[in-house]
């Protein structure tokens, strides 16, 4: 396969991006080591986030690990003009936030949505094919049925955990994407 036809494919794929297509492209090992990942940063959940075509003035959960799982997949939606993973997408920056409760520019929709209270985050934009084409995150949240906990926060070493895990996951999306089409 040349690098035109792997060009063609992503090109194809980016005009064509949903929820459905990279849910599809994330099998059980993509899914297992996102999984992995969130448990290794002490997080309680991770989601990769899209602009689908559907909704392109929002970011939806394309794929989700946690404790919800892939339920609310489709599901759940963040505003792109507000929120810190819409600020990581819009801005193409990693967004480490130590206490995501006291940030201004935290939106409270998702959680509200999904009955909980996201107190700590970790958002980067995602990109496939040298297009951005959306955001992932991991977060630490209390619930009412798990209020607290004793070891809270992000450190340093988790964030470049996290960008390293992304940076290998978008090339394992694409390479999914090109052998499926070949």
């Amino acid at each position: 396969m040349s690098g035109s036809d792997i060009k063609a494919i992503g090109v194809s794929f980016l005009q064509d991006v949903s929820v459905t297509s990279l849910k599809e492209l994330a099998d059980d090992t993509f899914r297992k080591s996102f999984e992995d990942l969130v448990h290794q940063l002490n997080a309680d959940a991770g989601a990769l986030w899209i602009i689908d075509k559907e909704k392109p003035e929002e970011l939806t959960i394309a794929v989700n690990v946690g404790s919800r799982g892939s339920s609310i997949e489709g599901h759940i939606s963040q505003e792109l003009s507000s929120g810190l993973v819409s600020k990581a997408f819009r801005e193409e920056t990693v967004v480490h936030d130590e206490g995501a409760f006291r940030d201004p520019e935290k939106s409270y929709s998702v959680d509200v949505t999904l009955g909980q209270m996201t107190n700590y985050q970790i958002a980067m934009p995602f990109f496939m094919f040298g297009q951005k084409v959306g955001a992932v995150t991991a977060v630490q949240v209390s619930t009412l049925e798990a209020p607290s906990r004793n070891d809270w926060g992000f450190k340093q070493d988790c964030v470049e955990r996290f960008s390293h895990w992304v940076a290998v996951a978008q090339r394992l999306l694409e390479y999914s994407q090109v052998r499926r089409e070949s």
